[in-house]
């Protein structure tokens, strides 16, 4: 197995024929999706849109675009500037004799070349101030997919567990408060959620859902009500500990097979973050009280003065509707970018 990863990742040939290929296939996974998977695409338009210039507004996994304008070599030049032995990091777990590992891997991987440039400086984001929209235009769409958000926390957020212990409670989990009351309570969705982006510098937070075109605004409404409450009243106890026993019942599951603590490991000494970051989150979880959450969520939490909204949907019917939550800027889903 070394050997072959060596071979990999030392002298891949990344030949022109696979390289077009490749490049053909997600360009026609994107159109796909367009056509039928629009919640999956709503997040891409909304960190596209929220971050802009910045290298976070770029899709990890492209745009018809930017793909479309991918060569073999430029596959080659970027081998070449960013990936070397200075980059690597093998993280290896299981039942093997650690000093014989190591020899193998330091004797395949010990004189491999380093990345020929720098790694690129990634400056935080600023959170946006104010408010505005992008209407992704969906044609004859029969449901709206919103994401609602702003700039939240890195991944070394010192109180990640007040944090993610308002999440879950928010819209974290089934039983999350966005739906119970979206979707048990009003029927507007089948579904509700947040999504906390949590990269090496501030990535985003936000809320997304979908629901019928007519619905749209009464869904978004109810979305920036319950924002409002969250920020306004925070949780009680009893919620707050329900919470906390669903965190620490799913975390310890998450650090069972060789393969998770090899990946954990990976993360650890990828973000530079100490072991503490996995031995003492159950005590920091356990700790955790009202006061601290409500800190966390009024930091966090975007107030419904600094939002940005993007709605994919039927921008006919919903052009009007939606410019009262700010200045619209509109975008078809025909177009092979995800921002304007």
């Amino acid at each position: 197995m070394v050997e072959l990863l060596s071979d990999m990742l030392q002298a891949p040939t990344l030949k022109s024929a696979e390289v077009n290929k490749l490049r053909d296939r997600r360009i026609n996974q994107i159109r796909a999706v367009k056509d039928s998977g629009l919640r999956q695409l709503a997040p891409i338009y909304g960190n596209a849109f929220l971050f802009d210039d910045h290298p976070y507004a770029s899709a990890v996994g492209g745009s018809e675009e930017s793909l479309a304008k991918i060569r073999q070599r430029d596959l080659l030049a970027y081998f070449r500037d960013h990936v070397g032995g200075d980059r690597l990091i093998i993280s290896i777990a299981g039942d093997i004799d650690a000093a014989a590992m190591i020899d193998k891997l330091s004797a395949a991987f010990g004189d491999w070349r380093a990345a020929a440039a720098a790694l690129t400086e990634i400056e935080p984001a600023m959170p946006e101030e104010g408010r505005r929209v992008l209407l992704v235009d969906a044609g004859d769409a029969a449901q709206s997919y919103f994401w609602i958000g702003n700039v939240g926390v890195a991944i070394d957020f010192a109180q990640r567990a007040e944090l993610d212990i308002a999440n879950t409670l928010f819209g974290g989990r089934f039983t999350s408060l966005l739906m119970n009351e979206m979707r048990t309570k009003a029927g507007l969705t089948y579904g509700a959620r947040t999504i906390l982006m949590r990269p090496s510098t501030p990535g985003s937070v936000a809320i997304s859902s979908f629901t019928k075109t007519e619905t749209t605004i009464e869904a978004i409404d109810l979305a920036l009500a319950l924002l409002a409450q969250l920020h306004a009243t925070g949780f009680d106890e009893e919620t707050i500990q329900s919470g906390k026993n669903y965190i620490l019942g799913q975390f310890p599951p998450r650090l069972e097979t060789a393969t998770q603590l090899a990946g954990q490991f990976a993360i650890l000494e990828a973000h530079g973050l100490s072991a503490s970051f996995v031995n003492d989150y159950g005590d920091a979880v356990t700790a955790a009280d009202p006061e601290t959450i409500r800190a966390v969520i009024g930091d966090i939490y975007p107030d419904l003065d600094n939002l940005v909204f993007v709605i994919l949907g039927n921008a006919e019917q919903l052009r009007d509707a939606v410019s009262q939550y700010g200045p619209v800027t509109e975008l078809s889903i025909t177009e092979p970018r995800f921002r304007p």
